[in-house]
């Protein structure tokens, strides 16, 4: 956005450098920055609108569980500052709305919604995660993370979907349903983040 890159471009000016024999270093500096000024304005947004929806503490489960997976195995970038936070707040909220939904449904839907969830993304995981090309040498510590991030994933997912019905208490049993539909349609939007990235994979990697 045209925005983020004057404030940009601004802050590293203010910077005591000699950047007019260091123009390819400016022009990172500028990039790296933009790049904060971006995540900054995309976090408020995200938190400002779940906040007026009251549903920060399930969008909090959506983005520990989907931020998780994609720092390490990667995905598909939007074109631009605001296709990206607006397909992430649009997928965010389908989530929850969801979630919520779903989890009035038997357990038997449930643990069936999660077990397909964990096999998408476990074959999407497992072909595509952390296999871009632009991560050189760190693709094999990169994969090794995302599969232990995703083992956890998978490991409390299976915990709640044994236990849910064993639990007495409706209001509690409800928010544990919601947990893990979030999760799992957490996992369903990462894995088709990468899916549609395939194309910045090499292959063999």
């Amino acid at each position: 956005m045209a925005v983020y890159r004057g404030i940009a471009e601004k802050m590293v000016e203010v910077y005591d450098f000699d950047w007019e024999n260091n123009i390819r270093m400016k022009e990172v500096c500028i990039c790296s920055v933009e790049g904060i000024i971006s995540n900054i304005t995309n976090i408020i947004l995200v938190f400002l609108t779940t906040a007026a929806l009251r549903i920060s503490q399930e969008a909090l489960i959506f983005i520990a569980t989907f931020a998780a997976m994609r720092f390490y195995a990667g995905g598909a970038h939007a074109k631009n500052y605001v296709r990206c936070v607006s397909t992430y707040l649009g997928v965010l909220l389908i989530s929850i709305g969801c979630a919520r939904f779903g989890a009035t449904l038997q357990d038997n839907f449930i643990n069936m919604i999660c077990g397909l969830s964990l096999l998408i993304a476990a074959v999407f995981n497992y072909k595509y995660a952390a296999r871009q090309v632009h991560l050189g040498e760190r693709t094999i510590g990169y994969r090794k993370r995302a599969g232990r991030i995703f083992a956890v994933v998978c490991t409390i997912m299976i915990l709640f979907c044994i236990f849910c019905s064993y639990i007495e208490i409706d209001i509690v049993r409800k928010g544990v349903r919601e947990v893990v539909l979030i999760q799992a349609f957490a996992l369903l939007a990462q894995s088709i983040a990468l899916w549609i990235g395939r194309s910045e994979c090499g292959e063999g990697r």
